[in-house]
């Protein structure tokens, strides 16, 4: 879905808004503490949040909480992929100095060494990636990471 800059603007500083207002702050702190379904309904009613809106911020601290422990092994899997990527980068530097007869073993060992970034990328990087955008960028605007 295409949105304009006016209107995720406008959606930031709405979020921003209304998580400034009491009744609100109060919502947002009965769904971190698992609050009962009544005592949310009650504090959205009062927050003025629909049942659906409800359910969307339900979801959203559902979501940060199961994606904490992924986004925290980010730092840890970015440094890996650097370690690749300076790994890949020598490679490629030797194998433009070598003679005729390193040149086949050093291009293998490049080869092994971007397969081996490549699956450390798809498995260790981009989940804990996305988790950590998903955290920082949907749930801690609404106070619910």
């Amino acid at each position: 879905m295409f949105e304009s800059t006016t209107s995720a603007e406008f959606r930031n500083d709405f979020t921003s808004w209304r998580a400034e207002r009491p009744a609100m702050r109060a919502l947002i702190k009965a769904i971190k503490a698992d609050a009962a379904t009544d005592e949310l309904q009650r504090l959205a009613s009062n927050a003025g949040v629909s049942s659906s809106e409800l359910a969307d911020l339900r979801h959203v601290r559902r979501q940060a909480k199961a994606m904490t422990p992924q986004a925290a092994e980010y730092p840890q899997a970015k440094k890996v992929l650097s370690r690749f990527d300076a790994e890949i980068a020598a490679l490629r530097k030797k194998a433009e100095a070598a003679s005729v007869d390193e040149h086949p073993g050093v291009m293998a060992k490049l080869a092994q060494a971007v397969e081996m970034r490549d699956r450390h990328w798809r498995g260790n990087y981009v989940g804990p990636e996305q988790a950590r955008k998903y955290i920082t960028e949907v749930a801690s605007p609404l106070g619910l990471a």
